[in-house]
């Protein structure tokens, strides 16, 4: 079989790559040591971005590191060997429960709906899937929901972009660089990080639901307390804080603090969760709303030290004076709740997609009536002025009346 070579200068050293049948590999010395190597791509263009790195990591002694693939599509490790490989380093990688389960969910979702078979067949299926045949039948099979709906169009190209990105994840440079994947056969997936997200047309500007049934919301959310603690925890602390459902599954009891009398909670970085951009802040609360979750959760023997989760995991280890299965039969394990916000908020008359994430945005309607647009912004932690002002229901819009149980 002929050979093809193809040098390059790289660090002022001359690398030197081969292309035997269809892949290229590398075949160097540095410091008087072969250096070789499968790079698993076809083109000259991919051999050489995959060679710089590994050169790179030559120098800096940390060849023994680099993952060695094969080149044949039957030997790719299978998805689920590197779903695993990530939970395991969820720790390592300051990943939370929602964080880590959105992340597998979507690329479940794409691998399923992409090759059309069921989610629980998507573990033994190679990596070598994830490519543009893969991207672009998932894409396709989502897009045909529109039937023509412009608005419902805009809907699900924001969503299609959400778990590309979100797949996209799994494989990022923050597990590159911690060497995750260690000892698993690892394709290129070029098509897999190369592929377009949809254009999004039009968001537009939030509306509030009627009134009417926010009210029934609002009235009926204490019903929660006898069944579902853990759903009526989640409804308080979106309500109350604007937090993302990640953010409110991180929060710690340490996160309030009293300042001058007012009380705010603080949100931070934890070992297992990180804000969205990095984003630290902290948002006012009425005095008294501390007292009122210390008060569910010492009625149900719920531990509420500084440390403790105010949405209590309920997993092994759990030190409340009742077993699990007497509180927190709720079927939820890493979701803690808000699969039951999306159930109750149904059962009260509620037809929008969006659940806990409205709560979210009825928040910030309230807000702007109060601090004006810039506050809000800060308050809900967007990075840009836009996606609050879409955020937030016009202000001739009445805010929405945070009373309850009339």
């Amino acid at each position: 079989m002929s050979r093809t070579k193809h040098s390059f200068k790289f660090q002022g050293r001359s690398v030197a790559l081969w292309k035997r049948g269809k892949n290229w590999s590398i075949w160097m010395k540095i410091d008087n040591k072969d250096l070789k190597q499968s790079l698993g791509v076809d083109t000259v263009h991919e051999a050489v971005r995959a060679a710089k790195k590994l050169v790179k990591a030559a120098l800096e002694g940390k060849w023994e590191k680099i993952t060695v693939t094969k080149s044949g599509a039957g030997n790719w490790s299978k998805i689920g060997e590197v779903i695993s490989r990530f939970k395991d380093n969820q720790q390592l990688l300051k990943l939370a429960d929602s964080t880590v389960n959105g992340y597998i969910e979507s690329l479940e979702l794409i691998v399923s709906i992409g090759l059309g078979i069921p989610r629980s067949q998507v573990a033994d299926r190679r990596l070598n899937v994830l490519n543009s045949e893969t991207i672009n039948a998932w894409k396709n099979a989502k897009l045909s929901e529109a039937r023509g709906n412009k608005k419902k169009l805009d809907s699900i190209s924001e969503s299609i972009n959400t778990r590309l990105r979100s797949a996209r994840s799994i494989f990022g440079k923050k597990l590159e660089k911690n060497n995750i994947y260690r000892g698993l056969k690892i394709p290129n997936l070029k098509e897999f990080h190369d592929a377009s997200y949809m254009e999004v047309v039009s968001k537009e500007n939030y509306v509030l639901p009627e009134q009417s049934l926010l009210n029934r919301i609002w009235d009926s959310v204490d019903t929660l307390l006898e069944e579902q603690p853990r759903t009526w925890f989640c409804f308080k602390l979106c309500v109350f804080t604007g937090m993302r459902r990640g953010e409110v599954l991180a929060a710690r009891w340490r996160w309030f603090e009293m300042e001058d009398e007012k009380l705010f909670v603080h949100i931070q970085v934890e070992e297992d969760f990180v804000p969205k951009d990095k984003d630290i802040r902290r948002i006012q609360l009425p005095t008294d709303f501390l007292t009122m979750l210390r008060h569910q959760a010492d009625k149900r023997g719920w531990p509420n030290a500084s440390n403790d989760y105010i949405v209590p995991k309920g997993q092994q280890g759990f030190r409340g004076n009742k077993p699990d299965k007497i509180w927190f039969n709720d079927k939820e394990k890493d979701r803690r709740g808000f699969d039951g916000l999306g159930r109750f908020m149904k059962a009260q008359g509620w037809t929008r997609r969006q659940k806990a994430h409205e709560l979210r945005k009825i928040f910030a309607t309230q807000i702007n009536k109060v601090t004006g647009i810039d506050g809000a912004k800060q308050v809900l932690g967007h990075s840009d002025l836009r996606t609050t002002e879409r955020y937030a229901a016009k202000p001739e819009v009445p805010a929405v009346e945070y009373s309850y149980g009339k």
